[in-house]
């Protein structure tokens, strides 16, 4: 008997490992120190984002004090 069954595997897109790492970049050396690649590179992604998301506000606020 033969099941035609669709994939319920879903795929990271293809420019996944870019963002990541752009991200991991931006958090280490954008992040004022405050992490090392392992860290960030090992923290649970929703924990990852809201640190990224903070910083990407707090220099948003550096540069609107600034100009």
């Amino acid at each position: 008997m033969i099941f035609l069954l669709e994939s319920t595997f879903f795929t990271l897109p293809a420019d996944y490992k870019k963002g990541l790492y752009e991200e991991l970049f931006f958090l280490v050396f954008q992040g004022g120190g405050g992490f090392t690649f392992s860290d960030v590179y090992n923290l649970p992604l929703h924990i990852r984002r809201m640190y990224a998301n903070m910083l990407v506000d707090i220099k948003k606020k550096e540069k609107f004090l600034i100009n």
